[in-house]
Parts: structure tokens; C-alpha cells; sequence
């Protein structure tokens, strides 16, 4: 039985999330950190869950979007190529069966050259147009755990690894694992949820040139990054069988409403004079200070709004070699594939907001599609990590020109 509307919801005073109003530190559950007034009358954990799992679990990325093409590499000047070669998921070493001697010797990898296609549309949703992606990934050539793991596992740090302007994510509030867990096992809603992590990061990120001039400020946005882990049951040859998948949803946070909580603030990369707002990075044990962030210490920053939702579905079916009569699949056969559906909402604010709404939106799905590309690759330079190689170069693809190949 599916969950109540967005009207019904609105209606019975239910929290709606899936817009950019910042969320206060009042409407969000209670944390050891939070004063002890504000822990006495907060939404449970549970109850703040189960309203967000309520109102994500309804959504569907691959319905009622309208189509504004594909992206791939190879359709443009880009320098990027429209696959990235890597080692293949038969390669031995990678399933640690080979001594660790080996990975010196100067041995041939099997490789394999992975695809980059990426669909990019707009969903009409709460009175808003998303701007979204899908992008397909053959369960023999990546792997359900390496997207898992880098697209779900510590969103919020890992995010940085394939956004190239994303330069420092900083946590500054997490939920207690253990809590959470007791809040997963006392969900009463429809849409269910296995394990979940919850913390609140700052993003910081830099901004496109404009015609070859840095123009524009770097951004700041505060979110409250929730991802959920479950399982669903998918028809295969055998009947059905149990795959895995995850919701990330990024949620826009008031953060001025925490200005009393100090271990926050201390936390915090972000430095107020008067009305203006600078990165000031801090450095830790656990994640020092990069030359990037150094390089852009002290620098003006725009704060900025985003809400975002995405998906990670494993296959459905999984490919037999044994099989008798059935040859590799393909991306045309979905079922074989696992899927990546992201879409967002978003104000970067600054002069920004004056960009014609079209240009706008092309930009923006553009961005994003684009992020698939350094995903893939990063999972191609871990491939090549494990196996003590180094990972070459980005080729180059063929370019075109209006008259042909270039």
C-alpha cells in the first residue's frame, strides 16, 4: 500500500522535505550535541526516518521525466573518451587469489573497455522542475559493491572523489550508528529500510570560470546527507530473487540555527566577518589539510541550496557464461545492469541566479552527467590500486568537426 500524498501529507502536518527550505536544528531529531530543551521536544529518530522514508520510498526516478537527450564523452570537443579501459572483473588478482609477489611482475592485465552514456532529463515534482540523470552499468564489467561503496558508503566524504569542483567535504554532525539502528528496527512505514547513516556535512565547491576569468565566488552548502540501505525482490530465471539498493537523499540545512551549539561551530571550515563569509579550513589527524583547500583558504564564499535524491539498484539478472545458448549481455539489456538515477533541485545563488533559466538547466545537466564519467573512473584507479599498478592516462577520443573527423 503506497504512503499518503504530497497534499495528503501537507494536509495532516506531516514534514515535506524534498524542497530547498532549510530544515532548523527544531525540525530535526535529537542529538547528544543539541541543548537539552531542544532533545525533550524534538521529532524521535524513528519518526523523523519514517516521515523521510515515507515521502523518498514514493518516488520514481525513471518515471514521468521529459528527455533532454544523452550525454557521452563523444559527442563533444571533450578530452575525455566515451569508455574507460580498466581491469576486467575476471582478472584474477582482483578476487585476491594471486600472492601478493605477483602484482611486481610485469604481466598483462586483461582489459576491458566500459562505456560512459548517460541520460538527462526533468521531472515535474511538488510544483518544481528536478533536473535528473540514469545511467546504466553492466553487472560484468562493474561491480553492484564497487558502486555501493562509492556512491552510498560515507556519501558525504567520497562525494568529493568524482565532482571535480567539490573540494573539501566536511562533516560536522554525525547520528550515532548505534542509534540508528535501533531507530531502522522501530520503522513503521510502508517502504522499508535496512541500515541507514545520517550526518550533516559542509560542501564546499568551486565555481566555472566565465569566459577564462574566475568571476564567481566559491559556494558553501550545508546539507543533511541520510542514506538508506534495503533489499527488493526481482523476477530472474529461477523466480525471484533478493538484490540490494540504496536511496541517498541531500537535504538543505538553516545553518545559522545551530550558531549556539559550539562543537559544531568548532567543527565548522567556514568563518564569519561581519556580513561576509571565508573558508577557513581546519586540519585533523584523520583528514589534514590538501594543497587544494590550502590554495583556497580565505577565499569569499556564496552560500548556496540544494536538494538531491538518488538511487542505486543492483541487477536484476546476473549473466551465466554457462548458460547454453546465450552470449554476453549488452547495455541494451537493462535486467543485466545496475542502475544510477540521481536528480536535484538547486539555487547556487550569487550572481548565478541572473543566468538565463535555460542555460541554467543545460549547464546543470551537463554537470552532472558528467559526474558518471569520474565516477567510473574512480573505480577504475582503485581496480588499479589493488593491483599495485599504476593507472594510465585518459585517452583521447576522436573529435569532430562539422565536416568530419578531425
Amino acid at each position: 500500500m503506497a504512503g499518503p500524498t504530497v497534499d495528503q501529507r501537507r494536509d495532516a502536518g506531516i514534514p515535506q522535505y524534498l524542497n530547498l527550505n532549510r530544515l532548523s536544528l527544531s525540525q530535526l531529531p535529537a542529538h547528544p550535541e543539541f541543548p537539552a530543551s531542544h532533545r525533550a521536544s524534538s521529532v524521535s529518530l524513528s519518526q523523523f526516518l519514517n516521515n523521510l522514508i515515507a515521502e523518498v520510498g514514493r518516488v520514481k526516478l525513471n518515471e514521468d521525466v521529459t528527455s533532454h537527450g544523452s550525454w557521452s564523452p563523444k559527442d563533444t570537443e571533450s578530452k575525455l573518451c566515451p569508455y574507460i579501459r580498466m581491469p576486467s572483473l575476471s582478472e584474477s588478482l582482483l578476487l585476491g587469489s594471486v600472492p601478493e609477489t605477483v602484482r611486481t611482475q610485469s604481466t598483462q592485465l586483461e582489459t576491458i573497455s566500459v562505456p560512459i552514456e548517460v541520460r538527462k532529463w526533468v521531472k515535474r515534482m511538488n510544483n518544481s522542475a528536478w533536473l535528473g540523470r540514469s545511467s546504466l552499468h553492466l553487472g560484468t564489467q562493474v561491480r553492484y559493491e564497487e558502486l555501493d561503496e562509492l556512491l552510498s558508503r560515507d556519501h558525504g566524504h567520497k562525494e568529493a572523489r568524482y565532482t571535480p569542483n567539490l573540494y573539501d567535504t566536511n562533516e560536522i554532525l554525525v547520528w550515532n550508528p548505534k542509534d540508528l539502528e535501533k531507530a531502522v528496527a522501530e520503522l513503521t512505514c510502508t517502504e522499508r529500510a535496512e541500515s541507514a547513516q545520517m550526518s550533516i556535512f559542509q560542501m564546499f565547491h568551486k565555481m566555472p570560470q566565465v569566459a577564462g576569468f574566475n568571476f564567481l565566488n566559491d559556494r558553501v552548502f550545508h546539507v543533511l546527507i541520510v542514506t538508506l540501505h534495503s533489499t527488493f525482490v526481482a523476477p530472474n530465471l529461477n523466480g525471484t530473487a533478493t538484490r540490494r539498493q540504496s536511496i541517498t537523499v541531500q537535504l538543505p540545512i538553516d545553518f545559522d540555527s545551530f550558531s549556539s551549539i559550539e562543537t559544531v561551530m568548532q567543527r565548522s571550515h567556514l568563518q564569519r566577518t561581519g556580513s561576509s563569509r571565508h573558508y577557513s579550513p581546519r586540519s585533523s589527524p584523520e583528514r589534514p589539510i590538501s594543497a587544494r583547500q590550502l590554495k583556497r583558504k580565505g577565499n569569499k564564499l556564496v552560500e548556496g541550496n540544494y536538494v538531491s535524491l538518488e538511487h542505486v539498484h543492483e541487477a536484476k539478472l546476473i549473466w551465466d557464461a554457462t548458460q547454453a545458448g546465450t552470449g554476453p549481455p549488452t547495455q541494451v539489456d537493462e535486467d543485466y545492469c545496475h542502475s544510477w538515477r540521481m536528480m536535484t533541485l538547486s539555487m547556487a545563488g550569487g550572481v548565478t541566479r541572473y543566468a538565463p533559466h535555460r542555460t541554467q538547466v543545460k549547464e546543470t545537466l551537463e554537470a552532472i552527467a558528467g559526474d558518471v564519467y569520474e565516477a567510473i573512473e574512480c573505480i577504475q584507479k582503485d581496480r588499479y590500486a589493488k593491483l599495485g599498478r599504476s593507472r594510465p592516462g585518459r585517452e583521447r577520443p576522436l573529435t569532430y568537426k562539422r565536416d568530419g573527423y578531425a
